[in-house]
């Protein structure tokens, strides 16, 4: 277990590394593409040298794999990793690599553990910050906190996603704080307060498993799982399931969405 768990926290620290700055894994140059340096020891003597691109995806999805063999479906408290949580990250790490299979794959294994939804109509928008830290999606915890310059009072949200909202869509009073001058501010954290939340929770691994069923022509359970979310996000009585739509169109419904979420 603490084996595992340490490898869920470095695959995890690589696969961020890689998605902000290596930017998207284009496989036909992956080989030869510069990827981030793998530090696999804890000698500070070792020269540090920068890996290829697939190397460092490599490594992830091979820490992941070994981790997921190691740890316990669900793990004494969400503050730590467990089966569930290394399975939404390969879900997140091949979704990243446009390996649509192996995506539907994890993701599917880690809502076969867990799959809970938070009601959104059970919150209260009235408060500073309605979300719960460690609430009933959380699979695993992770807080990013947020420097000044991004803080909720000065970070203004872009204007075309505030306005994409339905009335009827709860989302955007419960994420969204009225700066009382046209603008609005981020106040829907799953950290119950001014950081950000950056774990694994259910709701990410329900559009993940949407989106790649969408790419592979899996229409009817990519809709069931848009579905399943999105009724959660809407008041009660109001939503209107997606039906018969084209496979563009959901594609494209579902990454809104993801945006949205």
């Amino acid at each position: 277990n603490v084996k595992g768990s340490a490898l869920v926290l470095r695959a995890r620290s690589f696969l961020q590394a890689a998605i902000i700055w290596r930017g998207p894994y284009v496989p036909a140059n992956a080989e030869s593409a510069m990827g981030i340096p793998l530090r696999m020891s804890q000698d500070f003597n070792e020269k540090t040298t920068r890996s290829t691109l697939k190397q460092t995806y490599d490594q992830i999805l091979q820490d992941l794999k070994e981790a997921a063999d190691r740890l316990a479906s669900t793990p004494l408290h969400v503050m730590r990793p467990s089966k569930a949580a290394a399975f939404g990250l390969l879900a997140r790490t091949y979704l990243s690599m446009g390996n649509y299979d192996s995506c539907l794959l994890y993701a599917d294994k880690s809502l076969q553990i867990k799959s809970t939804l938070l009601n959104y109509n059970t919150l209260n928008a009235n408060n500073a910050f309605p979300f719960p830290q460690l609430n009933t999606e959380v699979v695993m915890e992770n807080l990013i906190p947020v420097p000044p310059p991004i803080s909720i009072n000065r970070a203004k949200i872009d204007s075309t996603l505030y306005n994409s909202y339905h009335p009827n869509d709860l989302r955007k009073t419960l994420f969204f704080k009225s700066n009382g001058n046209g603008t609005y501010g981020f106040k829907g954290s799953y950290e119950g307060g001014g950081n950000l939340f950056s774990g694994v929770a259910t709701d990410e691994v329900y559009l993940m498993r949407a989106e790649a069923n969408a790419k592979l022509g899996n229409l009817s359970p990519a809709m069931a799982d848009l579905n399943t979310l999105l009724q959660t996000r809407w008041r009660t009585g109001t939503y209107i399931p997606v039906s018969n739509v084209t496979a563009t169109a959901l594609l494209q419904l579902i990454r809104t969405e993801r945006r949205k979420e």
